[in-house]
């Protein structure tokens, strides 16, 4: 994986977690992540159709497995309320839809 400001390949030990823009959270990454990330690694441009974001290694203050059991609780709430937010949202888009 990257660090964000540059383009080598580094190893992700210790202190390092997954990032992506499309969640923007350290540690969480999305499936719609792997392949921007593939075509990242291989310098292919990533075509317009693919709408995820490449993966990123982003440093954090403990190692990755302290940082990610001491923030499970955020990741379990992010987690159960996603599906609500993600109907709250269709469902308006459909509301609004209707309306036009």
């Amino acid at each position: 994986m990257w660090n964000k400001n540059d383009n080598n390949s580094d190893v992700i030990i210790g202190k390092r977690v997954l990032t992506s823009a499309t969640i923007k959270c350290k540690g969480i990454v999305m499936s719609i992540d792997i392949a921007p990330t593939i075509l990242k690694h291989l310098e292919i441009e990533q075509p317009s159709f693919i709408k995820g974001r490449p993966m990123y290694s982003t440093l954090t203050h403990v190692d990755n497995i302290t940082y990610l059991q001491q923030n499970q609780d955020y990741f379990a709430a992010v987690y159960s309320a996603r599906s609500l937010m993600q109907t709250s949202y269709v469902l308006m888009q459909i509301l609004i839809l209707k309306e036009v």
